[in-house]
């Protein structure tokens, strides 16, 4: 099998290096898992990545590279992002892709490809090799402790858990749990609770705030001058961002906004916070959070509401059965209570029947949401990929269980266990 790890050459986030950590990380996982005499690996990214690769531990596994430059891949727009969305979105125009598939074909120069690992939108790559399988690969659901690590592989699209979106309703249909299987479904989910706020370090402080807002609402800032975070409005920076939010929540004095920042951008200094906590009585930031790991995950338990854009805290809602407002063109709006902050209030008061969103939970767990140890498990990441080659032309019954519920609801509790 040739199996081409395709490292978006396009420079992401004003940083040529940004996507090294898949090597060091992710790739090398499924390089070990997938080692043997008849897997043959090529990689395609820019020069800054490729040089990394030479510090990595399967470097003379590699049958072959393909380097694409900035030059020749920034031909019909100079901005990586406005074509990373174009590609995501599917709003590019036929010349443009057509000029990406020349691009990709005279580099691959005839070499064919059984499967594509990536990790940003690839029409172009399905378009030329359509009898290859093309997976995203990227961190799932749950990633920070307590949780175990967990990754999707997704046949559709990537980061913006693709398949979820375009199968929504199906999966939703197909579920039929019976009462024994939804009633030890709701005690794993009762126990994962348990595990997440044992010893929780926000607790006390929540109770405080909870004393002076009616409500509380998480909003878990994100990396701008990414793709994924593609909001109803262009904010150019999470600052704008934050302060549109404000603005339009401030009115709620009886709310009080969480705000926590993404690791990946950092802009809550000293004077940030000393003008944000002026102008705005309903920003909350809780000095030193930032010590703690998984710092929003820690937080929902304990909010009435999260607002977001695209990020995986908003699956964690589902956990929580918190209410969940959406600002963006996202996966989330499939399970969102509202695309809006106007109302905020009113959509905090309004009941939701959660049944809906246990089903969809119950199916990201048992099959969507991947454990590290599952990757690195050689036999049942082969049979995964045997399975996704086969059905590739009926993506609706893709996924299979990852694990009978059992087995996976001991496996993952324990593992979080552990994590304490």
């Amino acid at each position: 099998m040739k199996i081409l790890f395709f490292i978006e050459p396009l420079i992401s986030r004003d940083n040529p290096y940004w996507q090294g950590y898949f090597l060091f990380h992710h790739i090398n996982i499924i390089i070990k898992s997938l080692e043997k005499e008849e897997n043959k690996f090529y990689f395609a990214s820019n020069d800054a990545i490729l040089e990394t690769i030479e510090y990595t531990e399967y470097k003379n596994k590699i049958e072959k590279t393909f380097l694409f430059s900035q030059k020749e891949l920034k031909k019909y727009s100079f901005s990586t992002l406005e074509i990373e969305k174009d590609f995501y979105n599917e709003t590019f125009s036929n010349n443009d892709i057509e000029y990406y598939k020349k691009v990709m074909l005279d580099k691959f120069d005839n070499e064919t490809f059984d499967l594509i690992i990536s990790f940003s939108p690839v029409p172009y790559l399905k378009e030329l090799y359509p009898e290859a399988l093309v997976l995203n690969y990227e961190f799932g659901v749950f990633s920070r402790e307590p949780f175990p690590i967990t990754f999707f592989l997704d046949p559709i699209g990537p980061g913006g858990y693709s398949y979820i979106r375009k199968f929504h309703k199906k999966i939703l249909k197909k579920i039929k749990l019976t009462q024994k299987e939804e009633k030890n479904f709701l005690e794993f989910l009762e126990q994962i609770k348990n595990i997440v706020l044992k010893e929780n370090p926000f607790e006390v402080k929540i109770k405080k705030l909870k004393e002076k807002y009616d409500y509380l609402v998480l909003l878990p800032l994100q990396g701008s001058n990414f793709y994924l975070f593609d909001p109803k409005k262009d904010y150019r920076t999470q600052f704008e961002y934050l302060e549109d939010v404000l603005i339009e929540t401030s009115k709620n004095d009886n709310v009080g906004i969480i705000v926590t920042e993404h690791p990946s951008e950092k802009f809550l200094n000293s004077e940030n916070l000393k003008y944000f906590r002026k102008n705005y009585p309903n920003f909350i930031y809780i000095d030193r959070m930032e010590e703690n790991s998984g710092i929003s995950q820690l937080l929902l338990p304990y909010v009435d509401a999260v607002i977001n854009v695209s990020s995986t805290i908003g699956f964690h809602t589902l956990l929580w059965n918190k209410k969940l407002i959406t600002l963006g063109k996202t996966h989330l709006l499939e399970f969102s209570d509202s695309d809006s902050v106007s109302k905020l209030e009113e959509t905090l008061k309004q009941k939701v029947d959660f049944s809906k969103k246990i089903k969809l939970l119950y199916w990201i767990i048992i099959n969507y949401a991947i454990p590290e140890d599952y990757i690195k498990n050689k036999e049942w990441l082969e049979k995964f990929i045997k399975v996704g080659i086969e059905n590739k032309n009926n993506l609706s019954e893709f996924y299979n269980p990852i694990e009978t519920p059992e087995v996976y609801y001991n496996y993952f509790l324990k593992k979080m266990l552990n994590c304490e």
